[in-house]
């Protein structure tokens, strides 16, 4: 199999899943030390500024790490991109999403005009003062890949801007710093998931250059380090809503789909598609058969434009509860969208990337860990207390 930037293959069934949960524990746990005053003034700041929803430590831990990561990766090119092209960007995305017929023209014109307007480096000197901040998130708007990232990130800078701007700047560099310890240690304990990302980005990711998924194909190892521990400690705080859901639904990607005949014959409505068991081979329908005992739907989604539209339907309610299967630089926004509309959800990564429309000009079938689907289905969980107590983990270079 050709692996074109991560795979969770080739590894003894759940080490990547076990491996994860042990380094998320061990980040979780870091952070919280790292950053205990810091993120008590900022939930005080939430309470009585915000007048928020006050969730679990865990995850606005995943925002300070992410915004340190983003700083890290994108800031130079926030400083170096001017008001007026984050501007037009961002409106020419927010046009995209509100008539999806300009999708294709719009595309076409946001990839060519995104490399002039928001990939030019002028600034490399720079602090990680609040006002570069702001600008990143306006950048990041704007390159529309982090739209439900942002909304929790301007959450952060209204809380950077209550601040004296020497505090406000020295918690920005301590997320950075503590940004750069995630990424080595990431590396360390995920990296042999992931080894192919810098191998693609040196040699393939030039041929992006111009087209709108420039910026999604083009994405650090360190993010998708980010995007697997979100994903997980999010999973961890969904799980008993979860739980408690009667009936379930499945979103599988289009991706996996696999018929005899390279013709998908599944059903769509514009919105998902169904599948009609056209092929005994493909995955897909594996799957589908597979849960027909069960108080359970199978639908397929074709782009992630159509996963936002189909969880509207879902919103607001706890009797069924969503698993939503994707790669691994999509489960991290997914998440939060789910969460957005309240939707008791889980979700499990795609073993490795294939799509036509950002990774293989063919296009390769994708396929999950079904043991791990099956625990996430039958309301199993390997992330008990007493496991993770118990659980070692296990740097890159002491494993086999």
């Amino acid at each position: 199999m050709e692996i074109i930037t991560y795979s969770l293959n080739g590894y003894h069934d759940n080490d990547f899943y076990e491996q994860l949960s042990a380094f998320s524990t061990k980040i979780i746990s870091e952070a919280k030390q790292y950053f205990s005053k810091n993120l008590a003034a900022f939930k005080a700041y939430l309470k009585t500024s915000e007048k928020t929803h006050i969730p679990g430590d865990e995850e606005y831990l995943i925002e300070f790490i992410a915004s340190g990561i983003y700083l890290e990766k994108y800031a130079s090119y926030a400083v170096s991109s001017s008001s007026i092209s984050t501007f037009i960007l961002y409106n020419l995305f927010l046009l995209r999403e509100k008539n999806p017929f300009t999708k294709p023209v719009l595309d076409y014109l946001r990839g060519h005009l995104s490399g002039w307007l928001l990939y030019s480096l002028n600034i490399r000197t720079y602090e990680f003062s609040p006002e570069v901040f702001s600008r990143l998130i306006k950048w990041l708007k704007a390159t529309g890949e982090f739209a439900e990232e942002t909304k929790r990130l301007v959450i952060w800078n209204r809380f950077y801007k209550s601040l004296p701007a020497e505090t406000a700047q020295d918690i920005i560099t301590k997320s950075v710093a503590f940004a750069r310890y995630f990424e080595e240690q990431s590396k360390l304990h995920l990296g042999r998931f992931t080894h192919n990302v810098n191998h693609f980005l040196k040699n393939e990711h030039r041929k992006y250059e111009n087209r709108e998924d420039y910026l999604f194909c083009g994405r650090s190892e360190a993010e998708y380090h980010l995007n697997m521990f979100g994903a997980e400690i999010l999973n961890r705080n969904f799980r008993k809503c979860f739980n408690e859901t009667k009936g379930k639904v499945v979103l599988l990607p289009a991706c996996m789909c696999n018929p005899d005949d390279g013709m998908c014959k599944a059903i769509s409505n514009g919105l998902h598609m169904k599948c009609i068991s056209c092929s005994k081979n493909c995955e897909i329908n594996n799957i589908q058969n597979s849960l027909k005992t069960k108080v359970t739907e199978t639908y397929l989604i074709e782009h992630s434009s159509d996963f936002s539209e189909f969880l509207k339907f879902w919103k607001n309610q706890n009797k069924t509860g969503i698993i939503a299967v994707a790669c691994v630089l999509n489960l991290l926004k997914g998440g939060y969208e789910m969460q957005s509309l309240n939707i008791p959800s889980q979700c499990v990564f795609l073993d490795y990337c294939g799509c036509k429309k950002h990774w293989h000009d063919k296009g390769i079938p994708t396929n999950l860990n079904r043991c791990q689907f099956e625990k996430i289905l039958m309301n199993e969980t390997n992330n008990s207390s007493r496991e993770k107590e118990n659980r070692k983990l296990i740097p890159v270079e002491d494993q086999t």
